[in-house]
């Protein structure tokens, strides 16, 4: 019995990064750039390279002229977000932001809707309405990347208190 419950959460793991995958299918192919408005690809990749040049010992807290950008005197506390442009290529970074929060949302939903003993049915229906229509895809063009961590972190902060409590 309990090995058809890892494998109905591996089926819905499965499912759910591919559908991910198809969500955002436009960016699979090489050369592709997502086209965002805020966290656009020049702006990912010169903090990118900032960070990179710097030596990462301004990671933590750090101000900086980024009037080529439009942004001046721009002060960057550390979060995930800073370190994952630090760390991963800016066009990598660009196109799959987005997805990974979101997939990483949804896996910890599950995980909590599961712990709360609801079925698989109800799960990825709960994990669609709440991650993958309305607002969080329309505003993947926008940027907004800082949305999409709110969204991861209140989950994991969902979780970690179910746990805790």
């Amino acid at each position: 019995m309990k090995t058809n419950r890892w494998f109905a959460g591996l089926v819905f793991s499965l499912g759910v990064t591919l559908f991910a995958l198809a969500m955002f299918r436009v960016v699979l192919p090489a050369g592709r750039v997502l086209n965002t408005t805020d966290d656009n690809i020049g702006l990912i990749a010169a903090e990118h390279n900032r960070q990179v040049a710097s030596g990462w010992h301004d990671f933590v807290a750090c101000w900086h002229d980024s009037v080529a950008a439009g942004l001046g005197a721009k002060f960057n506390p550390p979060k995930l977000t800073s370190l994952l442009v630090a760390w991963l290529p800016p066009v990598l970074f660009v196109n799959w932001i987005h997805a990974v929060y979101l997939l990483a949302s949804t896996l910890l939903l599950a995980l909590y809707l599961r712990r709360r003993k609801l079925g698989w049915a109800a799960i990825s229906l709960g994990c669609l309405a709440a991650f993958w229509i309305g607002t969080n895809l329309t505003l993947t063009y926008a940027g907004h990347i800082g949305k999409y961590a709110v969204i991861f972190f209140s989950v994991v902060s969902l979780y970690a208190i179910d746990r805790a409590a």
